[in-house]
């Protein structure tokens, strides 16, 4: 048996054209020396089986004619004539045949081929079309061989039809993107292959109608009947016929009927991009533009249309809905748009279907809401079936619910972006109509509220403008806080029902059934959004009713699951409900019930070991949290506030809403107090447990004393119910009051009773935070093994849980341990696991804090830049909390750090913000560390008698922890070292006299001469 072995490895491509002659070349250089026209002809044959071919069949194929001896010798020589020249592309042997696949070769038909037969691809046919460049092996100059020519004929007519098919199908592609220009041109192409294709001439009168040529379509069809009343003695088809008097008929009549714009169309790219999309795509032919009253659908469906008049044979056509009576059909107002003549009373759909039969049209039918009756919609979707070029561009407040509709939703313009968003521009716009001169250059963050408190709804933005020629944007959006009836205007151009945003609503609320209207009316008691379960639950509300409330564009389903509502659209439902005073306190109570058990339900998470997800949970309902705690305060509800108490503390907290919470703990006790049997276990521990949140929060504030009084007024309340959770975080929460107020010993022993609390309550989260806290003490009190050690026990305890949170906590502490140990590798590594799991929870505090401790770090390891950004990033964070605890402590980190870096500025404006937020009374460790870290900048600016001075008064407060005294001696020594000893001593003394509020008016004189605008300074520097 033959065998072919290629044995190199070849590197030149051969290339063999087909199309439009025989051309071949070697690495685009042609081949030459043929012996005779057989040569290339054989080794494009070769090329196009792509398999061994026998040489007898070769011989007769080619020298047919001939003895067989003769043509066995021609064939010899014809293979070594190609073997000398393309020797590597070749395999031949004794009785075989055959191109070298191995080798890199390209073969244009089988590349066309296919391309061409991926008709779903434009580029592909592009590419297809591209490489037919004529007929196949076209002048090929061939004697005494049949057979080959015969082959050859065969080929030429498929490869043929293969390129009027990819034309015809590119034509097709080009008319539905109306690339009329290029449809001209591949549909002219086509009929260059075959003069007689009607299909052709159809194609080419529609891209020169479309593209404007009417004359030249008309001229088209006189050519084709011609051709084919010469070349087949027939006339033009009856199809082909009817779509010449079609065009003829187009320049008989209007093109569309679309109303010319009275102001110009702002934003809704996007929203245009989907349409053009749509219209782009042959199979879909309903389209339904849905939104509430006021978001521009028919103005954005009439800007879309009016760039696609001349797109449809028989025209565009607006057909306006909202006058038609509710039970009607719309068939009478759309023959009225499309010039039908509707004969007698009978049958009118049925004659608006026969006329629209066979036409090509684009109908927009607009508010269609209110027609949506089983009847209309099967008649629209009969139109859409007996009318297969009729396109339906429908605006709704409802969806149609047709299988064939895409739907487009509409909300307000993009106003997130600021004062050049389109919400903004449009309000822009319509206030220059009224007030020419007005300019909303310097007031863009009452622009930006302005379009956020209508959420972009273009109605309500036109409305609001037209009040700038009586008031200020900042009393335009006071007035749409008080009312919606403020968005009106008196405009004859408008319809009555659009003439006020109340007029608006109030009409799709007439749309609704008794039985939507008082499920939207309940709903608006949830605030920023809820979920079907929360609808559910609290309302009795069906997923059904959703969905259509939904479907009517009153709801808007989010891809997070959560229900939402137009803001100003939501106030009216509110109204709706305020006026039904029963429905309205039921509705609340059983919001406020169903999230009290929402939240009892979460503290296991928020507890246990699913606090990041609990937080997820928690984040998107806190609104509504926010109004179940006001209703319960309001009701006097303990049930639901203690359900809820518990789990704010945590998500309050971990949220760093602590002002906030604050204010709603103090709201409560206001409620409860003087009003509450303290005897009922339940009542008793609600008004203990409000107690405890304003003791939380008050620390967190820093706050200290009134945060202790809080405390021990919950401990009273909570203590004869133990043992209870709730009895530890009290604890806790006075721990917390008593380190604030430098207290540690008294803090320890309260985290202490706390850990035993907690215990008894089988609280391992509490264990666990009873025992972070106890390290945290330990570490102030440098008693840094027993800090190590109560971190260990609260990171195994952490991780026993799976906590993130405490884990985090626990980690910082121990990257503490391990600096303090000087392990600053170890301290790095733990410190920023530490920073990653409060990032990963969101407790912004805690990263703040994370973030110090990295400072810390750096400094130690010298990279004072790197230190610097944290302590900048965690002080900005704090700043924004308003946690003053931390931040007192971290400015004065931030100043020390500042003045290891050489950014002295920075270091006095840092303490200087320190300084003035500390308590003029009493020996905190915070003010005395500021007060040092004051004296440290005076002594780096060579204030010699200051640095003193404020480092003598450290160093004599008993109070002072050792380290910060170490350091205030350490300043006293290089200053004294510049001074003399007379001066020094006096110095001394005085500040040994002194108290705090004396020292702090001292400081105060120190800083009122700043270090960037000192002389003497800056003739140092």
């Amino acid at each position: 048996m033959d065998s072919f072995i290629a044995t190199n490895i070849v590197t030149t491509t051969l290339e063999i054209h087909l199309f439009g002659g025989l051309h071949i070349a070697l690495n685009g250089t042609p081949v030459s020396g043929f012996i005779s026209a057989k040569s290339p002809a054989l080794l494009a044959y070769l090329a196009y089986k792509q398999q061994p071919c026998l040489r007898d069949e070769l011989a007769a194929l080619l020298w047919g004619e001939m003895p067989e001896a003769d043509a066995k010798n021609n064939l010899r020589q014809v293979l070594s004539n190609l073997r000398k020249l393309v020797r590597a592309h070749l395999l031949i042997t004794r009785s075989n045949a055959a191109l070298n696949m191995a080798a890199p070769f390209f073969l244009d038909t089988a590349e066309f081929e296919q391309c061409a037969l991926n008709c779903a691809d434009p580029e592909e046919l592009e590419t297809a079309v591209t490489l037919y460049r004529g007929d196949f092996m076209a002048g090929l100059p061939l004697r005494d061989a049949p057979r080959f020519e015969e082959w050859m004929l065969a080929q030429r007519a498929r490869y043929r039809e293969i390129a009027m098919h990819a034309w015809h199908h590119l034509t097709e592609h080009y008319l539905r993107r109306r690339a009329y220009g290029r449809a001209i041109d591949s549909a002219k192409r086509l009929l260059e292959l075959d003069s007689w294709r009607e299909e052709a001439y159809r194609q080419l009168m529609h891209a020169l109608f479309y593209s404007g040529q009417r004359a030249a379509a008309l001229t088209c069809y006189q050519n084709c009947r011609r051709i084919l009343a010469e070349e087949l003695g027939v006339p033009p088809s009856g199809e082909t016929a009817l779509l010449y008097e079609r065009i003829r008929a187009a320049g008989q009549r209007p093109r569309h009927n679309l109303p010319a714009p009275a102001t110009p169309f702002i934003g809704r790219e996007p929203d245009l991009a989907q349409i053009e999309a749509w219209l782009a795509t042959e199979e879909e032919r309903l389209l339904t533009i849905i939104g509430l009253g006021g978001a521009g659908k028919t103005r954005l469906a009439l800007h879309a249309a009016r760039a696609h008049t001349a797109d449809f044979l028989e025209g565009v056509w607006f057909v306006p809905l909202a006058s038609v009576p509710v039970g009607s059909s719309p068939a009478t107002a759309i023959a009225a748009a499309v010039g039908c003549q509707l004969a007698g009373t009978g049958r009118l759909e049925a004659q608006l279907l026969d006329y629209l039969d066979g036409k090509e049209m684009l109908l927009i039918l607009d508010n269609m809401e209110h027609l949506l009756s089983r009847h209309n919609l099967i008649f629209l979707a009969d139109l859409l079936r007996r009318a297969p070029g009729v396109r339906l561009l429908v605006t709704s407040r409802e969806r149609l619910n047709l299988g064939a509709e895409r739907m487009l939703k509409v909300a307000g313009l993009r106003h997130a972006t600021g004062g050049d968003s389109p919400a903004a521009q449009l309000f822009i716009e319509r206030a220059r109509r009224v007030h020419p001169d007005f300019d909303p250059a310097g007031q863009e963050a009452t622009l930006v509220r302005l379009c956020r408190l209508m959420n972009g709804l273009p109605l309500a933005l036109e409305l609001a403008a037209s009040w700038i020629r009586a008031l200020n944007m900042a009393g335009i959006a006071a007035e749409i806080e008080r009312g919606l009836g403020f968005l009106a205007a008196d405009w004859p151009d408008l319809p009555e029902r659009q003439r006020s945003l109340p007029a608006v609503f109030e009409y799709s609320w007439q749309l609704l059934s008794p039985q939507e209207q008082d499920a939207y009316a309940q709903l608006s008691v949830f605030r920023s959004g809820f979920t079907a379960e929360a609808a559910r639950e609290t309302a009795d509300i069906p997923l059904r009713l959703l969905t259509g409330l939904a479907d009517k564009s009153l709801l808007r389903w989010d891809s997070d699951g959560r229900y939402r509502c137009h803001p100003l659209l939501h106030r009216f439902a509110n109204a709706k409900l305020a006026a039904t005073p029963d429905l309205l306190a039921a509705a609340k109570q059983a919001h406020a019930r169903y999230y009290g058990r929402f939240a009892r339900e979460l503290s296991p998470a928020i507890f246990g070991g699913q606090v990041a997800d609990a937080l997820a949970r928690a984040r998107p309902e806190l609104d509504n949290l926010r109004l179940a705690w006001e209703t319960a305060v309001t009701n006097r509800e303990t049930a639901v506030l203690n359900d809820l108490a518990d789990p704010f503390m945590q998500i309050f907290d971990l949220s760093g809403l602590y002002r906030e919470a604050l204010v709603m703990a103090q709201q409560a006790i206001a409620a409860l107090d003087d009003h509450t049997d303290l005897a009922q276990a339940d009542k008793a521990l609600a008004l203990g447990r409000a107690y405890g949140l304003s003791a939380a929060f008050r620390f967190r504030l820093g706050a200290f004393e009134p945060a202790m009084r809080d405390g021990e007024a919950a401990l009273r309340l909570i203590a004869p119910f133990c043992p209870h959770v709730a009895y530890g975080h009290t604890l806790a929460y006075l721990g917390a009051a008593a380190y604030g107020l430098g207290n540690c010993p008294q803090a320890v022993a309260f985290w202490q009773k706390a850990l035993s609390a907690y215990r008894e309550a089988n609280s391992t989260w509490g264990e666990c935070a009873a025992q972070t806290n106890l390290a945290e003490a330990m570490l102030t009190l440098e008693n840094t093994v027993a800090a190590k050690q109560y971190a260990a026990a609260a990171h195994a305890l952490a991780r026993q849980m799976d906590n993130v949170e405490l884990t985090a906590v626990s980690l910082q502490i121990l990257s503490i341990t391990a600096m303090q140990e000087n392990d600053l590798a170890q301290a790095a590594v733990l410190g920023e696991e530490a920073v990653a799991l409060h990032r990963q929870i969101g407790n912004q505090a805690h990263e703040a804090n994370g973030l110090a401790n990295l400072a810390r770090i750096a400094a130690a390891q010298e990279a004072h830049d790197r230190a610097l950004t944290y302590m900048q990033e965690s002080v900005t964070t704090l700043r924004r909390l308003g946690n003053r605890l931390y931040l007192d402590y971290q400015l004065i980190n931030l100043s020390r750090l500042a003045l290891a870096a050489g950014e002295m500025a920075l270091a006095e404006t840092a303490v200087r913000e320190a300084l003035s937020r500390l308590p003029a009374d009493g020996d905190s460790r915070a003010t005395l560390a500021a007060l040092l870290a004051l004296a440290q900048v005076r002594q780096a600016q060579e204030r010699w008698r200051d640095a003193l001075r404020l480092a003598a008064f450290v160093d004599s407060r008993t109070a002072a922890p050792p380290e910060t005294r170490a350091a205030a001696i350490a300043c006293q020594e290089a200053a004294a070292h510049h001074l003399p000893d007379e001066e020094v001593t006096a110095v001394t003394d005085e500040a040994a006299g002194m108290d705090m509020t004396a020292v702090l008016s001292v400081s105060t004189t120190i800083l009122s001469t700043s270090y960037r605008t000192s002389p003497e300074m800056n003739e140092n520097s």
